[in-house]
Formats: C-alpha cells, structure tokens, sequence
C-alpha cells in the first residue's frame, strides 16, 4: 500500500507498517492498515502545532508527538466517542463490544469495508471481451491491446487482473510537492522504506482499472493528463528535461525540481523496462485500450457522496 510500499504484507502474510510494534492488533487487512496512517500525519491530516481545527477550537492530535501513534490513535477514538451519532454507527458495526472496547483499529477495519464496497470497479468492457463478447471493444482497441501487451512492452509491470506487478521502478517522474521525510524537498520513494540506495526514485507500479479517471497521473500527480502519461513513457528522459510545470496547480509551481543535476540523477535510476521509443507509433491506440478498463459504474461515483456526516464536517 501507498506509492512506496510502507505498509505491506510479505510472503508469511506478516503486515510491516511505518508504525512497526506499535500497530494496533486487530486489523483485518492491509487496507485497513493503510487507513492508520494518514491520521498520523501532520501535511495530509492531523495538522501541525497551534493549528486550530475546523471549528476553531484547538487541535489536541497536532499536540501529540509524532512517534506516539497509540496516543494519536486513541485520541481520535476519544473524538468519535464524543459524537453521539458516531457511538451509535460502531454500535450497529460492532455489536458484540460497547465503544470502550474499540481501537481505531476497528474504525480502520470499517473505512477499508466502505473503500472495497465503494471503490471496487471491475466490470469494464475489457472484461467482457475477455469473457467472450467480442464486440466489447472497438478494433482499435484491440490494436492497442496488441501492443500493450507486446512490441510496447507495457505489461511487462502492468499485467494480471489489475494491471499490475505491485512492484517498484523508476519512471522518471518529475519531482514535486514538499518531498517526503529525510529525502525533503525530494521524494525518494521506496528507498525511504528499504534503505536502499538502488531504490530511489523507484514507485509502486499502480493498477491500470480506470485509469481515464483517475488523474492526475504518478505518485506526485506531476502529469495531468493521460496523453502526457502516454507521451512520458515514449521519452521519459526528454519529458523530465522539458516539465513544463506551467499547468499545475498555481501552488505547485515553484516546488518542481528542475535543476540538472537533480534530473541527471533520477534519469540515471530509469527502469529498464521502459521499451517504449520516442514517436511510437499506435500511442492512441494504446490509449483506446486503456479506456476499455474503466467500469461504467464508475461515472456514477458521485452519487455515494452523503449529504451529510455526523462531525459536522462539509463531505468533499
């Protein structure tokens, strides 16, 4: 789980999380671990020392030690079991246990049950073709899938059902945003988690299904749209020269990594997998092909959003 693999299950089905012997028992699954963590962390949650929060009150979780995960954990739980509407949802959840009894374990164990209930598409039209229906798909489509799975050599880290290897490379994706841990403003991506040198710059190859929907594209959301996705992977090393980050957001902008010799460096990890060769001929049919993975259910996503949620919070 996450782009560099923080949290994940090895081949004895234990579960490593940046938490190690402080993860809460309980967890149903890696999911669900994954549902721990952006509580902890102050850029994406949790917030930083004298924020206040929503309701202008003040922020207890941002005064709290970032090496105390317990403690932030059973803060939150305090913060739901102050919400009467909350106790009474975990109760209908969780019958068997009063709220005393509940970790944010269990919390986590119901986001990861909502996500794989409403975030699961896979009926997409690439689907049915393969299920027999020939006429799923368009011709051109087919063309693409012909060379996705070979002359482009695309499948070689997107195959299976998800397609994908749930494997690290590096890409040579532009680097943007705040960075992350010792490796700020940089993000140095797997490495963080196995200290390895090898692995810098190197991201989990992420699933394929809807893929026309989900941009902004790679770990960093540095590629906007699906053509330039497309146009990267022809000539990633022309296309980190000339990142043109005039289309971000205005915020962005001035963090983008764009001295040479930082480009020089992430360049130098390039996967060599990456096959595909500048003005490659059948890009928009690949593209066709990748828009056979999007489930039409998907473009009704919006209809989940509630209109309201027991904190008081506007739902995004």
């Amino acid at each position: 789980m996450f782009w560099d693999g923080r949290v994940e299950l090895d081949p004895r089905g234990q579960l490593h999380t940046p938490a190690g012997p402080d993860l809460l028992p309980g967890l149903d699954d890696p999911l669900a671990a994954q549902a721990m963590f952006p509580v902890l962390d102050r850029q994406e949650m949790r917030g930083q020392l004298g924020d206040l929060t929503i309701f202008n009150e003040p922020n207890e979780l941002a005064e709290l030690p970032d090496d105390a995960p317990q403690a932030i954990w059973a803060a939150l739980m305090q913060r739901l079991g102050a919400i009467e509407a909350y106790v009474t949802l975990f109760a209908a959840a969780y019958p068997q246990r009063s709220f005393d009894q509940l970790s944010f374990a269990d919390a986590a164990n119901a986001i990861a049950a909502y996500e794989r209930e409403a975030f699961s598409f896979p009926n997409a039209p690439w689907d049915d073709y393969l299920a027999g229906d020939l006429t799923a798909i368009s011709d051109a489509a087919k063309l693409g899938a012909i060379l996705f799975y070979g002359p482009a050599g695309c499948a070689q880290c997107h195959a299976g059902p998800l397609l994908t290897d749930h494997q690290f490379h590096s890409t040579g994706v532009p680097q943007l945003g705040p960075g992350r841990g010792v490796s700020a403003p940089f993000d140095h991506g797997r490495e963080l988690v196995t200290d390895d040198p090898a692995d810098r710059f190197a991201f989990r190859t992420p699933s394929l299904r809807n893929i026309e929907v989900s941009a902004p594209y790679m770990h960093d959301g540095a590629l906007i749209d699906f053509e330039r996705v497309l146009v990267h992977y022809a000539s990633p090393t022309t296309s980190i020269e000339d990142f043109d980050p005039s289309d971000l957001h205005p915020e962005l902008v001035d963090t983008v990594q764009q001295d040479e010799q930082h480009i020089a460096e992430i360049v130098s990890t390039l996967s060599d997998q990456l096959v595909l060769e500048p003005n490659f001929v059948g890009l928009s049919n690949i593209r066709e092909f990748l828009e056979t993975l999007t489930d039409p259910a998907v473009f009704s996503l919006p209809d989940i959003r509630p209109d309201t949620v027991p904190s008081g919070l506007e739902p995004p």
